[in-house]
């Protein structure tokens, strides 16, 4: 589970720290730069399409495919 709270650093007061950590109790939590959490969603994001990339390949390669002409697909199309 992911849960993101933007906060502006000024914010980041000791009682704020202790309302997550009251919040989240022994779970571990981290406080990182928008910029790089956003990194990190896209690097995520990144190997699952690559995952997706892998799984189609594979499937491929077992012969688990279906190939159509175009002249087929427009035929379906109608």
């Amino acid at each position: 589970m992911n849960l993101a709270i933007s906060v502006p650093t000024g914010n980041l007061s000791s009682s704020f720290i202790e309302k997550v950590r009251q919040t989240f109790g022994h779970k571990k939590v981290v406080l990182l730069p928008e910029k790089d959490y956003k990194e990190m969603l896209k690097a995520k994001r990144n190997a699952e399409y690559l995952a997706k990339l892998d799984s189609s390949s594979r499937q491929i390669e077992e012969g688990k495919k279906v190939a159509f002409t175009i002249e087929e697909l427009e035929a379906m199309a109608k």
